[in-house]
């Protein structure tokens, strides 16, 4: 009775075996664990009720008729009730004994543990994995580590991977793992030829499972399949963007009943492989990507540099740097806090307020001055805007620092120069049409400083005698065939002005695009003999200034310049 009290309430499968191997007696649980009924079991051996466990089953009972202690011992194999899937059992095992101590068999504990060993497995084949993929090099060797590792761990025949083509219409077999001498994989086929009933679920992201391609009526022809030496297979899609992009394929050259485990196992192995793949190529895109812009960065004269908002870490300072600041770039980039120590004392407090609107994601603008190691002085304009970092999300500003100092020389130099000869300065967008007038020119003129200059203001200030040909001189200077030079008298209708200079400024192509010019109007200083007479070919001395022009000619001429006589 107790025995039977025993049998009924136990948690685990339970059996009395003899010292022949036969089952004296099974409780509820174990017997289905056999796929056995119970009272079935009673005087067969163990060899007849689940032949693939019986040597296990009999190694055990040799242990316990010696003498020994088996303990816990594992079983794997698989049983009547399930056939074809192999199971695990965690088994205890304690010896029957008689009145006279003799062993009579066996009192055996039985408890499944397939799902523990197959989450154990599963963790440790992917921390295999997961190593694996780290360290290969490159998307191609990623994704052949994924199919042997995985080939291997299913005992597969071969596994592979197949990238769809832009076309949707064709895959390529760009990666395999193959057991012993099977024939390879790798080449070109039409999605189709997997056959409506299987491109259908696949192309909708399914995961296709064919234990055998003879049985299975979603393969019409299985003699593609036969000659491939495949008759079972699990087919995993990879979609992107709601489109499928590669196919992983695990198969077995023999029918095959998949277990919810395999099939989980090629899912998990195909989206870490595809993923680590992706990044792969994502990053070798990056490395080219950043290799090309190092090249154009270095080939400038502007110092490049990228800075991270949050903490004014910079990324990246072009060599230009080490030629205009006279420092170091990797001191730089070791201490960027220290940059502020190189700028003009006077600069400063405007650099911090720029830094201050950088950090509120404003484009910023603006010159200053930095000290160079010799103690000399250069000139910076700086052009700095915000943008995202591609791969972080990070805000960075991206940053381009030019040196202006000869530039500003040159326009020291041209005020000076101005000022002595009394010339005042004028440019003329043609593309727009804007006209500026510095504050000598306005004065030649006659021009109140409010006022807006426009083309017939320009004409008043010219001697009516002459705005012919003004109008002539422009339109030689605009002229795109022409070198941009001309001289000629432009005498203006102010008694002791007289216009002097218009440059053309010139760039590659057709068309001109600014006019600017330096007319002066010292009389005394420019004064020569004039020879005129009245009426049809009246002589005219020479001029009190020549009129050179040039023009800058890289987009069609849409605007005006200065006109004569209109």
């Amino acid at each position: 009775m107790a025995i039977d009290a025993l049998m009924a309430v136990a948690p685990a499968g339970l059996a009395i075996i003899d010292r022949d191997l036969c089952f004296v007696r099974v409780n509820a649980r174990l017997a289905a664990m056999n796929g056995l009924p119970a009272e079935d079991h009673a005087g067969r051996p163990v060899a007849a009720v689940i032949p693939d466990l019986a040597g296990q089953v009999e190694a055990a009972m040799r242990r316990i008729l010696a003498g020994e202690d088996p303990a816990e011992t594992v079983f794997t194999g698989e049983t009547p009730a399930r056939p074809g899937e192999q199971h695990s059992w965690r088994t205890s095992w304690r010896p029957l004994r008689g009145a006279d101590g003799e062993v009579l068999g066996a009192v055996v504990a039985v408890e499944e543990i397939t799902a523990e060993k197959v989450a154990l497995r599963r963790h440790d084949y992917l921390l295999r994995l997961e190593e694996r993929l780290r360290g290969a090099r490159g998307a191609d060797a990623a994704l052949d580590a994924a199919c042997a590792m995985l080939g291997e761990e299913l005992g597969a025949t071969f596994v592979g991977l197949s990238r769809v083509e832009e076309d949707g219409i064709h895959g390529v077999v760009e990666n395999e793992w193959r057991a012993g001498d099977t024939p390879s994989l790798l080449r070109r086929r039409r999605l189709d030829e997997f056959g409506a009933g299987r491109l259908g679920p696949l192309l909708r992201g399914e995961t296709v499972i064919v234990e055998d391609v003879l049985q299975d009526p979603r393969v019409p022809d299985p003699s593609g399949y036969l000659s491939n030496g495949s008759r079972a297979s699990v087919d995993v899609p990879l979609l992107r963007e709601g489109r499928m992009r590669a196919l992983l394929f695990a198969a077995d050259a023999h029918p095959r009943r998949w277990t919810a485990a395999e099939v989980a196992l090629v899912e998990e192995t195909a989206a870490r492989a595809w993923e680590t793949a992706e990044r792969a190529r994502a990053e070798a895109a990056l490395r080219a990507s950043e290799a090309r812009f190092r090249q154009m960065a270095e080939a400038v004269q502007e110092v490049f540099y990228v800075v991270a908002l949050e903490d004014g870490r910079l990324s990246y300072v072009s060599p230009a740097y080490e030629v205009i600041w006279g420092r170091p770039v990797a001191a730089l980039l070791a201490d960027p806090q220290g940059f502020a120590a190189f700028v003009h004392p006077d600069d400063r407090a405007a650099m911090e307020d720029r830094r201050a609107r950088l950090q509120r994601g404003e484009a910023v603008e603006g010159r200053y001055r930095i000290i160079r190691p010799d103690g000399s002085i250069r000139d910076i304009r700086d052009r700095v805007v915000v943008a995202a970092d591609p791969v972080t999300g990070q805000r960075r500003g991206i940053g381009l620092a030019t040196d202006v100092t000869d530039q500003r020389l040159a326009e020291e130099r041209l005020q000076l120069a101005t000022e002595a000869a009394g010339m005042g300065i004028f440019d003329i967008d043609l593309v727009t049409g804007a006209i500026s007038w510095d504050a000598r020119l306005r004065a030649m003129w006659g021009v109140a400083p409010d006022v807006p200059i426009t083309d017939e203001i320009f004409v008043a200030g010219i001697h009516p005698e002459d705005r012919v040909l003004m109008r002539a001189a422009v339109a030689r200077a605009l002229d795109p065939r022409g070198d941009g030079g001309l001289s000629g008298r432009i005498p203006s209708a102010r008694p002791g002005r007289r216009a002097g200079t218009l440059d053309r400024h010139r760039r590659p192509g057709p068309f001109p695009r600014r006019a600017g010019g330096a007319p002066g109007g010292d009389r005394a200083r420019h004064h020569r003999p004039q020879a005129r007479r009245d009426g049809p070919g009246r002589e005219r001395g020479p001029l009190p200034h020549p009129c050179q022009h040039a023009a800058r000619p890289d987009l069609p001429d849409r605007g005006r310049g200065h006109s004569v006589g209109q």
